[in-house]
């Protein structure tokens, strides 16, 4: 199933049921997995994605420098244990 945009919502299949979401830019803001796993996406003022949660407990956040490339990136799999990707 799919929004008037285009952006996919729905997707199902034997598995189950894969649910997106979106802000008004299109991006994609969350995803729920047919076991009930959420991602939630997060953006910067430019539209880059600067932070992934799951409903897990687990993030990955990234930074950009002025130019806009990398400069950062770390994983944490759970509350208070994060290491460097960068």
């Amino acid at each position: 199933m799919y929004d008037p945009d285009g952006n996919l919502l729905s997707a199902a299949n034997a598995a189950g049921t894969l649910v997106m979401g979106y802000d008004a830019d299109g991006r994609m803001t969350s995803r729920t997995d047919p076991s009930g796993v959420t991602l939630t996406f997060h953006y910067d003022g430019d539209g880059r994605a600067t932070l992934v949660t799951d409903s897990l407990g687990a993030t990955e956040a990234v930074g950009y420098d002025a130019a806009g490339s990398l400069v950062a990136a770390s994983l944490s799999t759970r509350p208070g244990r994060s290491r460097p990707l960068l």
